[in-house]
């Protein structure tokens, strides 16, 4: 377990500097104007500043802060689908920073795919329809992995 949520920690942090790296070097060739917002098929809904272009990586390094300090505090503070006992931590514990670690992975890419989508509709104009469903599927990740982690903590609790 504790090599996987190593995998996952490093896959964040690559997704988190694949962002910031990917704004930096592409912020002078963007236009004035950024897509923002993209619908179902992908296709820019609405327009923001240049600056915008900073929002998915600024959330993305909020989140990965957010979600490494949520694993050093005391699990009597995090609200849990269970009950933490004596007899249980063991076992219960490490499910709970693998499924962090886990979720962590999965919103770093989203956070990546979302300024990739930005970018691209910003210098190409055109339909984001394989990043929209890269993104759906992300999303998707996040709720299935957390739906099997409260199964797996049900299970050894």
């Amino acid at each position: 377990m504790f090599a996987g949520r190593r995998l996952s920690d490093l896959v964040s942090i690559i997704a988190l500097i694949a962002s910031i790296m990917l704004v930096l070097l592409c912020y002078n060739a963007l236009p004035n104007s950024m897509p923002m917002s993209f619908d179902s098929v992908g296709k820019a809904q609405a327009y923001g500043p240049k600056w915008s272009v900073w929002i998915p990586p600024v959330a993305a390094l909020f989140i990965y802060l957010l979600l490494g300090l949520s694993s050093r505090v005391p699990t009597k503070f995090l609200s849990l689908p269970i009950k933490i006992t004596d007899e249980n931590r063991s076992r219960v514990l490490p499910l709970i920073y693998e499924m962090n670690s886990s979720i962590r992975m999965l919103a770093e890419i989203t956070f990546f795919v979302l300024t990739l989508m930005v970018i691209r509709g910003a210098t190409t104009g055109k339909s984001q329809l394989e990043l929209t469903i890269l993104l759906y599927a992300t999303e998707l990740a996040i709720v299935v992995t957390l739906v099997a982690y409260v199964i797996r903590m049900r299970r050894v609790a």
